[in-house]
């Protein structure tokens, strides 16, 4: 009697949980998620051609390669001082560049190139009879980077230059030694035309 009762009864199948076995079922499931997984790789590798020159420089300016490989009694001096490269005008004559160490005033080797040449003529470059032609007292009041152009802003004390055609080419000789294509110059946040008829 029990034998007929279990024969009686019908047992319902577990429905299938196990994704290999609902794969082989639905081979147009399988390649969906091929392509999906093809199309999120070739995205991610897209991204990272595009992003790497940027993130390479910002790596290059921020010196952590230089913290890695210094021993560490340098590792402190460094941390502080930032070694840049500035032109200013031997005898008056044309440009040179110089190397000048720099406290660490801003948050990049731009920053710091610029607050360098503001800052007068070294006594390296003195020692050659080096002269700049931007006029004494001018700051830096803000710098960004953006499309390989360096946009500088600079206060009114600028306009004092004695020269403005030589302060401008100063200006940006200085900026073609950090890889930039070209600047834009800005008084107290005005745009001004500085660049020499040419």
């Amino acid at each position: 009697m029990i034998r007929s009762l279990l024969r009686d009864v019908k047992l319902e199948e577990e429905p299938t949980l196990c994704y290999d076995k609902a794969m082989t079922n639905h081979p147009k499931a399988l390649l969906r998620a091929l392509i999906i997984l093809l199309l999120l790789i070739l995205y991610t590798t897209i991204i990272g051609i595009v992003s790497f020159p940027t993130v390479k420089r910002a790596f290059h300016e921020s010196g952590v390669l230089q913290l890695i490989r210094s021993p560490k009694e340098q590792t402190q001096a460094s941390l502080s001082k930032r070694m840049v490269s500035v032109v200013f005008a031997p005898l008056g004559t044309s440009f040179a560049v110089y190397t000048v160490e720099q406290p660490r005033l801003g948050s990049s080797a731009s920053h710091d190139t610029f607050e360098a040449l503001l800052s007068g003529v070294p006594l390296t470059a003195l020692k050659d009879g080096a002269i700049t032609y931007i006029a004494s007292g001018t700051k830096l009041l803000g710098l960004t980077r953006s499309s390989n152009i360096i946009y500088l802003n600079l206060s009114k004390e600028f306009l004092a230059s004695s020269n403005m055609e030589l302060a401008y080419r100063q200006l940006k000789e200085t900026a073609s030694l950090l890889g930039a294509k070209d600047i834009v110059v800005l008084i107290e946040g005005a745009q001004v035309e500085l660049q020499p008829d040419e």
